[in-house]
């Protein structure tokens, strides 16, 4: 009975522990339906439409094979509105720095059509906020790119440059 009490309350003070000294599972370790309910729970999309398999390649120029798993949502009028997020898994994390160009080309074509049409959007392109860690590449376009800084920032020590 006493080692079982013990058991619970150093389960209970390990937990208050982590709580109060603020640790948090990293990037890595999060599977992409939780890094999207974080992103969505902490900053302000507003309809956003989810993106399929079959869809992804015509946005992005990954590897063939290389996206294990993923959540890929774009602003439902994506021709007025640069706000979305992406958060992929891939098959090997040497394929990191090819995940890193196909994010920064996306990000870079729709900062040129952004560039001449609609300077609000293109500002929340150039601030795109793209964390790396792992096998897992996530990047946010919105108004509140500091705030998707820091919330990332949580998650993953350094930002890709």
């Amino acid at each position: 009975m006493k080692k079982t009490r013990f058991s619970v309350l150093a389960v209970l003070l390990a937990s208050l522990l982590m709580l109060l000294t603020g640790c948090t599972s990293k990037l890595s370790d999060m599977n992409v339906d939780e890094i999207s309910s974080v992103l969505e729970e902490n900053l302000h999309f507003s309809s956003l439409l989810d993106i399929d398999g079959e869809a992804l390649q015509a946005h992005f120029n990954f590897p063939k094979g290389a996206v294990t798993n993923f959540v890929f949502k774009i602003a439902a009028d994506s021709d007025s509105s640069a706000d979305e997020y992406g958060a992929f898994v891939y098959a090997d994390v040497a394929l990191g720095a090819k995940m890193n160009a196909a994010v920064a080309e996306r990000i870079q074509r729709r900062s040129q059509v952004f560039s001449e049409t609609n300077q609000k959007e293109y500002e929340k392109l150039k601030n795109a906020v793209v964390r790396q860690q792992g096998n897992v590449i996530v990047y946010v376009i919105c108004e509140q790119w500091d705030e998707a800084d820091e919330l990332l920032k949580k998650y993953v020590d350094d930002p890709v440059k």
